[in-house]
């Protein structure tokens, strides 16, 4: 099973892939620059199913880093907010990425049981 995603809603709130991107393989590069120095970047792999984001400031600064293997889907959830989520079922996880906030990475996880 490859990762589900739809490149062109991907486009419509990233703009084109970068150059390192690599269609005939499914990986993909995305990056937006927000005006207050911010930087968004998702990668992914299609085939491989792993999605990676990269939240830095002025493009120097790490801020935060996402990254999951066994991804079921990246949904772009509303194209104007510039929101997207990504989603797993094993382990069961869902990571919502909005690109615009002030909250840009939020994580669920649900607790094992012992």
């Amino acid at each position: 099973m490859n990762l589900e995603f739809s490149l062109d809603d991907l486009i419509d709130i990233f703009g084109e892939p970068l150059e390192l991107s690599s269609p005939d393989l499914l990986d993909y590069w995305f990056r937006y620059e927000r005006t207050d120095g911010i930087a968004i970047t998702l990668s992914l792999s299609g085939y491989e199913r792993s999605v990676g984001v990269i939240v830095t400031s002025f493009g120097t600064v790490e801020c935060s880093y996402f990254h999951l293997d066994r991804t079921d889907s990246v949904h772009v959830l509303e194209k104007e907010r510039r929101t997207f989520e990504i989603l797993s079922s094993d382990p069961p996880v869902r990571c919502l990425v909005a690109m615009d906030s002030d909250s840009i990475l939020s994580t669920d996880v649900p607790r094992l049981q012992a």
